[in-house]
């Protein structure tokens, strides 16, 4: 199984990118996508808190959006301590791990989503996913350092050699369509679910956006199955 993405969503902190970068390197991690960083990139601040881990920082891919970031993923998980309201199953940062090796394609990339300090991940960036992945802590102080909590699921995929030497399963080695090309076909949908005036209370239109993403999203649609959904919308919205 290839060793999944860490992407840090709207950091405020380029020192947090940095430490994230430094347990990266501890765990084997090497692909680091950064989406876009409050005080841009490349930020010179990050490199004294990465300590050798300097080549993932190096590499760090910039993206203006969660989905572009997402263009090559097969499977997202948002890593978050807060409940949401959407509808996606939840597991801990271990059992995340002990399944990480049937969880996607072996021609797909598995990404671990983490949100900024101050909020962690909006409803928009959980709906692109297919999991939401908690890490059990002192109830009375759950917050994580951002790199913490990269450290613990690295760690985690690391001891359960989830990220080396496992087989995809072969009901998923069709080639599963991207959350990029899934996010696309919904957007489609929900501008034809506009003109058509389906949303008729417009303050729910964000919520109801947001289940259509989450439905698709945990839905590991094929490829092809999203070109037929994609066709299935243009046939129905030019009539």
């Amino acid at each position: 199984m290839k060793k999944p993405i860490i992407i840090l969503s709207r950091t405020q902190m380029a020192e947090n990118i940095g430490a994230a970068a430094r347990v990266m390197a501890n765990f084997g991690l090497g692909t680091l996508r950064l989406v876009a960083p409050r005080d841009g990139w490349i930020n010179t601040q990050a490199w004294p808190m990465a300590a050798g881990g300097d080549y993932i920082l190096e590499k760090a891919e910039l993206y203006h959006d969660l989905p572009s970031a997402m263009h090559d993923v097969t499977e997202a998980w948002a890593v978050t301590a807060r409940k949401r309201e959407l509808n996606l199953p939840v597991c801990s940062a271990r059992e995340a791990a002990e399944g990480a090796a049937s969880s996607f394609s072996s021609e797909g990339n598995l990404a671990l989503i983490f949100g900024n300090e101050r909020n962690g991940l909006d409803n928009h960036e959980v709906s692109l996913c297919q999991k939401i992945v908690t890490v059990p802590v002192n109830p009375q102080y759950p917050s994580l350092n951002i790199a913490q909590a990269v450290a613990v699921l690295a760690y985690e995929m690391f001891v359960s050699d989830a990220n080396r030497d496992a087989e995809a399963p072969e009901s998923l080695e069709e080639n599963i369509a991207t959350q990029h090309e899934v996010a696309l076909m919904v957007e489609q949908l929900h501008e034809a679910l506009l003109e058509k005036g389906h949303y008729h209370e417009p303050n729910k239109i964000a919520k109801m956006k947001n289940n259509l993403h989450a439905m698709f999203a945990k839905a590991h649609l094929s490829q092809q199955e999203v070109r037929t959904l994609r066709g299935i919308i243009n046939a129905l919205s030019s009539r």
